[in-house]
């Protein structure tokens, strides 16, 4: 198992293990100051990304749309069947 539940049948589809990823942080460059915020993208995963008021509130906002991200796409894959490939990096 590669530690991020994509492939998990059964009752263990969400269980719960940690993976690291990579997060890069962007100030929001316009300088309309009430609609400034910091944001958070993870280039591994297409489309995931999120915001806070501060860096750091946008990297714990990231790590939660991370967790949904992967469960969504272990819920696509429910009944498909899939192989498990393990790449060194």
């Amino acid at each position: 198992m590669d530690g991020n539940g994509i492939g998990d049948e059964g009752d263990d589809a969400h269980r719960s293990t940690t993976t690291t990823l990579r997060a890069v942080p962007r100030a929001d460059e316009r300088q309309n100051i009430i609609d400034a915020s910091d944001k958070a993208s993870v280039p591994g995963l297409p489309g995931c990304w999120s915001q806070g008021a501060t860096e750091a509130e946008a990297l714990e906002n990231v790590r939660v749309a991370i967790s949904e991200y992967l469960r969504a796409v272990s819920d696509l894959l429910k009944d498909a069947d899939v192989r498990e490939i393990d790449v060194k990096v």
